[in-house]
């Protein structure tokens, strides 16, 4: 029971970054490359950047509501899918590894090893988070009794 209560209180919060996440959704079932030249990867770096617009816009008007480390959290997040969104719209090709260069499979690498380090840095923020919003729920529930 308290499970999805903090659940369902954790998507109180977050409404517009799950509104996100399921508006990248569409441009990923609409079938843009019949409309304009696009790779594979392009075609997912658009949905990426609504999904990024959803955590922005959540950043923004959940500001006052939210902690430090849910501003934290949600700031990462907001650059770690960027990024993966720039990276992919800016490298096309990616579909097709063939087509790269010495220098660009290097770049590769040191993106990856960016983004493994910013992911690790996006997951602590937001286990931090919930661990500090659980405590306070804890708390407000012994005051009570």
């Amino acid at each position: 029971m308290g499970f999805l209560r903090d659940l369902r209180e954790q998507i109180r919060h977050q409404e517009i970054a799950l509104a996100g996440l399921v508006l990248g959704i569409v441009p990923m079932l609409l079938p843009l490359q019949h409309y304009m030249p696009l790779a594979r990867f392009q075609h997912r770096a658009i949905s990426l950047m609504v999904i990024a617009c959803g955590f922005f816009l959540q950043t923004i008007i959940g500001w006052r509501y939210v902690s430090r480390w849910g501003r934290t959290a949600l700031i990462l997040s907001t650059i770690f899918i960027t990024s993966v969104a720039s990276y992919l719209w800016q490298n096309p090709w990616l579909s097709n590894l063939d087509l790269a260069t010495e220098r660009q499979l290097v770049e590769l690498g040191f993106f990856k090893g960016f983004m493994f380090f910013l992911l690790f840095s996006v997951s602590f923020t937001w286990f931090t988070w919930t661990y500090q919003r659980h405590r306070a729920i804890d708390a407000a529930e012994k005051e009570r009794t």
